[in-house]
């Protein structure tokens, strides 16, 4: 009996471990760690570029004066005339002086003498005063011993434009007048485009632009002839 008893007790005991180890041995569910979610990334929005590319200039095109016309330019000594047998003397028996003058050529002047008293109200400072627009302040040129004030003006006219060219000079108890006048044409009223916006020559239906520097050196070469006794 005893014998019985311990084997059901055997058993029993195994039973309980096997029940025991049967419990053990089931799954153990684990803690899975907590997952934290990323940050939300901030995006800026895309600003479209409304500048505008800053468009290239180019440099001004620079051209150059034309001075070929330029009333104050050198003029050479090989533009003038030369003084020939077709220049004339021009003589005054009073004062007793002289000059000589062009007689062909587009820029020999037409020209006219008096001889004033010191006292003319048409003298200042022994120089004429101007009825006329100037052309260029007074100037002086000396022939000998006698210096000669210039007084140089522009007259306008329909289509036309009149310079005179007024040199005196003491003689004496006068005052000698040499007055040098040059009638001119105005260029627009010619086809030819390089006569636009210039003082022209004219010749019929054509026209030369009107080339001042040399007419002022034409008519001083013609007072740098004066002779007096």
């Amino acid at each position: 009996m005893k014998t019985n008893f311990l084997r059901v007790v055997s058993v029993c005991s195994v039973v309980a471990l096997l029940g025991a180890g049967c419990t053990s041995s089931a799954p153990v569910e684990t803690a899975k760690p907590a997952i934290k979610p990323l940050p939300a990334v901030q995006t800026k929005p895309v600003v479209e570029n409304t500048l505008k590319p800053v468009a290239e200039v180019a440099p001004e095109a620079t051209t150059a004066p034309d001075t070929t016309l330029s009333p104050d330019r050198t003029v050479a000594a090989s533009e003038l005339p030369i003084i020939d047998p077709s220049w004339k003397t021009y003589s005054n028996t009073a004062l007793n002086f002289s000059f000589q003058y062009a007689t062909k050529g587009r820029y020999a002047p037409e020209f006219e003498v008096q001889m004033l008293q010191a006292t003319d109200a048409r003298l200042t400072g022994g120089c004429m005063n101007p009825e006329a627009k100037k052309r260029s302040e007074n100037s002086t040129v000396t022939v000998g011993d006698s210096t000669f004030c210039i007084v140089r003006e522009e007259d306008a006219g329909a289509g036309q434009r009149y310079f005179t060219d007024s040199f005196t000079a003491p003689r004496g108890e006068r005052i000698i007048l040499i007055k040098f006048n040059k009638r001119l044409a105005v260029g627009d009223l010619f086809d030819d485009v390089a006569c636009h916006g210039k003082l022209v020559i004219s010749s019929g239906t054509t026209c030369i632009p009107f080339d001042e520097a040399l007419y002022r050196a034409h008519i001083n070469q013609i007072v740098s002839t004066y002779r007096h006794e």
